[in-house]
């Protein structure tokens, strides 16, 4: 069983025993920005980094959403190829800021 819920760690324990866990896409950009805050990043940087987490994920859901439905996984392949790599120039914005 694969589970997705928020990321609260007693509720993600119970689940324990399951193939995977992964926190819901409102989670996973709150969580984010929570560790923007603990790093002492400024506030305009966490908004700028939050808003792209939110916009390529919204982009990611859609796409899912709709090339599951057409059965395109040929597109969808791409999608999340692109999504990856999106995720990875995030992920360096945050680093040549110093955060890890």
């Amino acid at each position: 069983m694969y589970v997705v819920c928020d990321s609260d760690r007693e509720l993600n324990d119970s689940f324990e025993d399951s193939k995977g866990i992964q926190i819901c896409h409102f989670h996973a950009v709150k969580y984010v920005d929570y560790c923007l805050w603990k790093e002492d990043a400024p506030k305009n940087f966490r908004k700028k980094m939050v808003g792209i987490l939110k916009s390529r994920l919204a982009t990611l859901r859609n796409s899912v959403e709709k090339f599951w439905r057409d059965e395109d996984t040929e597109r969808l392949e791409d999608r999340i190829g692109w999504f990856r790599e999106e995720l990875d120039r995030w992920a360096e914005r945050a680093e040549e800021r110093g955060f890890e």
